[in-house]
């Protein structure tokens, strides 16, 4: 059952939870402990982060944008 559910989830940018939320690049690089710039590379899809930081990612989004969003 968890799998058929993670198949059907869609899938969530780190743009669309961001903007959801109402944050900047630079609270969000605060909230994950980056710099803005890092956050707004990972955003754009202009860089994969590392798995700690993605872990960190999830972690603050409550898993809502997990380290595979940011594939493909």
């Amino acid at each position: 059952v968890a799998i058929a559910l993670t198949i059907l989830r869609k899938k969530m940018t780190l743009e669309k939870w961001m903007h959801k939320k109402k944050l900047t690049d630079l609270e969000m690089a605060n909230l994950i402990e980056c710099s803005r710039s890092a956050v707004t590379m990972y955003r754009l899809g202009q860089r994969i982060p590392r798995p700690a930081m993605a872990k960190k990612i999830a972690q603050v989004t409550k898993g809502s944008v997990t380290p595979n969003d940011f594939y493909g």
